[in-house]
This record gives structure tokens, C-alpha cells and sequence, in this order.
């Protein structure tokens, strides 16, 4: 199916969602946005790393699902951690052991599916983003209301990183760019299932 175009914001990080989950990625596809992140979905993994082949620049990070069938999430990782180093891993269910190996194959942290708000407003504290993108992320999430609507607070140990790269900047004014939306594919009719709150206390970052 040929890629088509949705609105999306003018500014934010780009995304390429990859699971073969039709309901998931809907669910994706339709939320994401809402937080400032341009969304590319495949539901194919193989397509999506010769996607990725030619498209590195023009993504920020990845979501990828554990459980596949075309490739396991694992045998992604591998391939996809050669090309981006910014990839995060999703999965319905969690365990230590699955935690430990993505880590040792560099992912920089593993969601529990299905991806709540929280969750997806927390995003961008996994990557590791240019300094001025990561002050322009900080700068949205302290003054996201919905986030302080949820009760969720910023505390001095999660932000210091983030005060840390802000130092960095020169400039104390975040100048905005313009990105392409590239497209989704796999389009389905069906709707996507509600998503349940995450836990708004920040989890330990994976990978380095």
C-alpha cells in the first residue's frame, strides 16, 4: 500500500512505530500525534529496516514490538541497533530476564504495551537526543497541562540530565524547524482498543 500523508505537528520527534499488531498500531498512529510526535507505522519489520536503510536521518527513534512473526523484536534489534541508536522496545508482557537482553543489545528501554499517556509523554527522557532537541523537549514537558492534570511531578533526580544538556545550549531560545511526516501504511478500519494509565513515576533508563 502506497504511504499517505496525516497532519502532523511542525515540530517534535520522529517516530517509526514497528508492529505487526493492527489494533496497537492504530492505536499509535492515532495517539502519538496528539503529543507532538510525527508517526511513520509499519507493520511489516522486514520493510520497515529497508525502510530504515534509507531513512536513518529521518528518524529519531524507534517503537518496536517484542512479539513478531515475520522477525522476533530481538532479531530486529540486532539489525535496527547498526543503523539508529535510538530504539525502545514494546511488549504486553515484561520479564527480567527479557529486560536483561535488551539491554545487552543496546535498546534504551522496554514499554509495556499497550502504551499509556504517561508512558508516551516520558518518551523522550529514553533517547539520547542533541542537546538543543532535548531542551526543546524538556521545555514541552514542564509546560505540558495535561501532564500536571495527571498529577504527575518533576523532580530534581529525573530532570538533572535534562538540566544538565540545557547548560549546554548557547542559545536560551529553542528555534523550531519544519519535519516531513513521511506516511503510514497497513491501514486498518478497525478501532483501537483504550489504553490503560502507566505509572507516572519515572522507570530506570535502559541502555546508555
Amino acid at each position: 500500500m502506497a504511504p499517505r500523508t496525516t497532519e502532523c505537528p511542525a515540530n517534535g520527534l520522529r517516530v517509526l512505530v514497528v508492529d505487526e499488531d493492527i489494533q496497537h498500531v492504530n492505536y499509535l498512529r492515532a495517539v502519538l500525534p496528539q503529543y507532538n510526535f510525527h508517526v511513520t507505522v509499519y507493520t511489516s519489520p522486514v520493510m520497515a529496516l529497508n525502510f530504515l536503510k534509507d531513512h536513518t536521518q529521518d528518524v529519531d527513534f524507534l517503537l518496536v514490538a517484542m512479539h513478531m512473526q515475520e522477525i522476533s523484536g530481538f532479531q530486529f534489534l540486532e539489525i535496527a541497533t547498526k543503523m539508529h541508536r535510538n530504539i525502545i522496545m514494546m511488549s504486553a508482557t515484561t520479564t527480567l530476564d527479557m529486560m536483561d537482553k535488551c539491554i545487552k543489545l543496546n535498546a534504551r528501554f522496554l514499554e509495556e504495551k499497550p502504551l499509556g499517556s504517561s508512558a508516551i509523554r516520558n518518551l523522550w527522557q529514553h533517547l539520547d537526543l542533541e542537546p538543543s532537541k532535548r531542551m526543546e523537549m524538556f521545555l514541552n514537558f514542564i509546560q505540558d497541562p495535561t501532564r500536571k492534570a495527571h498529577g504527575e511531578q518533576s523532580t530534581i533526580t529525573e530532570l538533572s540530565d535534562d538540566a544538565e544538556s540545557m547548560n549546554e545550549v548557547s542559545s536560551s531560545k529553542v528555534g523550531s524547524s519544519t519535519d516531513v511526516n513521511m506516511g503510514l501504511v497497513n491501514n486498518s478500519d478497525s478501532k483501537a482498543g483504550e489504553s490503560k494509565e502507566k505509572n507516572p513515576n519515572k522507570k530506570p533508563r535502559l541502555g546508555n
